[in-house]
């Protein structure tokens, strides 16, 4: 069965600038090319907060040793999350033009990340938990997708617990594979089977540190002539389905940014929609007085429904 894809995914990244770019074919910023980013469908990405850091920089710390966190999560890089699909949650961790990890939530077992190769490797020289050495005849295996067998396994820390996310190293303690035990760090060693089941495996080859120093304005810069260039044609079409179809307009409007977004082109296309919110019952009283707010800036009629306790 193919992946079903609810629309194109557009996010793209300058490794020039180290830059995420949005569906163009080159960055704003220096005009270079741009490369696309693979991601997980749908593809909702929005910037990782402050908040969002400091919970990936503390699992990760938790799960492969202290100071993990902070190197493979840098202060001065720009970072996205994309949103996938999960029974609780599920985010992918994206910067430096690729996905470096997962960061998952499930209810019986709370936070987990899951490394990607280009974060096991950010992280291999300072790895103090969670980690095993195969002997030199495995590595070439493993780097192909073979599971880390019990009789290549010459060292496993000893923490280990079934199901935990491990780092594969070779003798050089360079990490070629990640994965998940099948058996406790202390079975491995000199054990039967399957001691971790890769899921990831292969080290990228002569690739280069991209640069640092970024913020939000850096990414502005490189996006701002391709969203300038999409307005126009945006607002024309919003007036051609008003003119169309010759009704009363509103937008829904739920406070978030992606709501505002469309009402401030409904507002360009020089209309006066009236805004439509609904009370799910779940609301933040923050959220339901940002609406007001926004109603009364800018003079619109302010339709709103609530839901009272029909969610529950």
């Amino acid at each position: 069965m193919g992946v079903v894809r609810l629309g194109k995914l557009k996010l793209k990244w300058c490794l020039n600038c180290n830059l995420p770019v949005l569906e163009a074919s080159h960055c704003g910023h220096c005009s270079g090319e741009t490369q696309p980013v693979e991601l997980t469908p749908p593809g909702d990405v929005r910037p990782a907060f402050e908040c969002d850091l400091a919970l990936v920089r503390k699992i990760v710390d938790f799960q492969f040793g202290e100071g993990c966190g902070a190197k493979l999560i840098p202060e001065d890089i720009i970072i996205l999350l994309n949103k996938s699909p999960a029974l609780d949650r599920m985010d992918e961790v994206i910067f430096d033009g690729k996905v470096q990890g997962t960061l998952r939530y499930d209810l019986g077992e709370g936070y987990k990340f899951i490394l990607r190769m280009e974060g096991a490797e950010g992280i291999e020289d300072i790895l103090t938990k969670n980690w095993i050495v195969v002997d030199p005849g495995a590595v070439k295996p493993i780097e192909k997708g073979a599971n880390g067998l019990c009789v290549g396994i010459t060292e496993a820390s000893s923490e280990i617990q079934v199901g935990d996310e491990v780092v594969v190293l070779s003798p050089e303690k360079k990490a070629i594979a990640v994965g998940k035990a099948k058996l406790q760090g202390s079975e491995m060693v000199g054990g039967k089977g399957v001691g971790v089941k890769t899921r990831w495996y292969g080290r990228e080859e002569n690739k280069g540190k991209l640069p640092a120093g970024q913020t939000w304005d850096h990414v502005i810069a490189a996006n701002s002539w391709f969203l300038e260039k999409k307005v126009p044609e945006t607002l024309e079409s919003i007036r051609k389905v008003v003119d169309r179809e010759g009704k009363d307009v509103a937008v829904s409007f739920s406070g978030g940014k992606d709501s505002l977004a469309t009402l401030l082109l409904a507002l360009d296309a020089g209309l006066t929609p009236k805004i439509l919110f609904v009370d799910t019952g779940l609301e933040f009283p923050e959220t339901v007085a940002h609406v007001e707010d926004i109603a009364e800036k800018y003079n619109l009629e302010l339709i709103s429904e609530d839901a009272e306790d029909v969610f529950f």
